[in-house]
């Protein structure tokens, strides 16, 4: 819990609900003041597509694969909209329990290229009726 870096501000960036504005401390002369992760590009389609819906809500011009969601911004109301977006794009569920415990693209990623492959018709079983729909995650 000891700090990595100190930076002296004249003034603290506050937003129009009074409160810290921490998207102008991510990157003060030079210093991130943010989780120091080193910026990996999407490598595969679904990486790709969830960094662009992560870039969108938190309206950033990039999002490295292994950047924490809660640590870029992604707050509860964010964080709904952000399942849906994922559900809706990948035609998965995604619920609050799958995006806390995988809160990179990384992460998430393989938890929707797993249900995707479990949810593939070709490996359900023919002799039953029953399908599996939106196998949630």
């Amino acid at each position: 819990m000891v700090p990595g870096t100190y930076v002296q501000l004249d003034v603290m960036p506050i937003n129009s609900n009074g409160k810290l504005d921490t998207s102008k401390l991510t990157n003060h002369k030079g210093i991130n003041l943010r989780e120091k992760v080193e910026y990996v590009a999407p490598r595969n389609e679904i990486e790709q597509k969830l960094a662009e819906i992560c870039e969108e809500l938190l309206q950033r011009d990039r999002v490295g694969v292994n950047e924490n969601f809660f640590t870029l911004g992604v707050n509860s109301l964010k964080a709904i909209q952000f399942t849906s977006r994922i559900s809706k794009e990948f035609d998965v569920k995604v619920n609050f329990v799958t995006l806390f415990g995988n809160p990179t693209i990384e992460k998430m990623a393989v938890e929707i290229e797993t249900s995707l492959w479990v949810n593939n018709d070709l490996f359900l079983e023919d002799d039953d009726d029953s399908e599996i729909e939106n196998i949630s995650i």
